[in-house]
C-alpha cells in the first residue's frame, strides 16, 4: 500500500484514513436523510456522505460534521439549530424528501448560510432554492468509483469561495435575527378595543 500515492484518491483516502488529521479551520454541516424510517434511505445518506461528502472535504479547509440519529438530540434539536447558525457551510441532502432535512435546509437559507443544496439524479428539487447552488449526483458504481461526485462537490465548494460568488442574503436582508437574545426591529402592539384593525 505503501507503494501508492493516497493524495491523489481522495475517495480511498476518505475511506482508509477518515480525516486527514489537521486541524481545520472551517466547519462543514451536512444535513442528510440519516433518522429516515427507511433502511434504504439512511443507507443512501451514509454511502452519500462516505464516498462523496467526506472525500470532497478532504482537501479544503472545512471539517465535515453531521448530527448522529444516536446522539439523543435529534435531527434539528439545539445542536443541529447551533451547526445551522454558526457553520462555514451547510450541505444539505434533500433526495428521498425528508422533512426535517428540508426545515433544516429552510433555517440555513433564513440565517445566510453558503448553502448547496445536493439531490439524486431523477428527482425533483419541487421549490425554488432562493440563489442556493444545487447538485445532482448518482450513486451507482461508476459514479462513485470514477470519483465524478467528488469533483462536482468540489467544484461547487470553489465557486462558492470565489471572488465572484454572490454574497448569501437571509429572507430578508437587514432584519433582526428571531434568536430571542438579540434586539429585534419589530413593534408588537397588542390587541386594543381603541383601535380598529386597519389602525394597528
Amino acid at each position: 500500500m505503501s507503494n501508492y500515492d493516497l493524495s491523489a484518491y481522495p475517495l480511498f483516502r476518505s475511506v482508509i484514513d477518515g480525516q486527514d488529521g489537521r486541524q481545520k479551520p472551517k466547519r462543514c454541516f451536512v444535513i442528510s436523510p440519516i433518522d429516515d424510517t427507511n433502511a434504504d434511505v439512511r443507507q443512501h445518506a451514509d454511502t452519500l456522505w462516505k464516498y462523496v461528502i467526506q472525500p470532497a472535504l478532504l482537501d479544503t479547509d472545512y471539517a465535515p460534521h453531521r448530527i448522529e440519529p444516536l446522539d439523543g438530540a435529534g435531527m434539528v434539536g439545539q445542536p443541529a439549530i447551533d451547526a445551522l447558525l454558526d457553520d462555514d457551510l451547510v450541505i444539505a441532502v434533500l433526495s428521498y424528501r425528508n422533512a426535517n432535512v428540508f426545515y433544516a435546509a429552510a433555517l440555513a437559507q433564513a440565517s445566510a448560510r453558503p448553502l448547496i443544496l445536493m439531490i439524486a439524479e431523477g428527482q425533483d428539487l419541487s421549490f425554488d432554492p432562493r440563489g442556493a447552488k444545487v447538485l445532482t449526483y448518482s450513486l451507482d458504481t461508476d459514479s462513485v468509483f470514477s470519483a465524478v461526485n467528488v469533483t462536482r462537490l468540489q467544484t461547487t465548494i470553489c465557486e462558492i469561495e470565489g471572488a465572484n460568488a454572490p454574497i448569501q442574503q437571509g429572507f430578508r436582508p437587514g432584519a433582526a435575527a428571531l434568536n430571542g437574545g438579540g434586539a429585534s426591529g419589530a413593534t408588537v402592539f397588542e390587541r386594543s378595543p381603541q383601535f380598529a384593525y386597519d389602525q394597528r
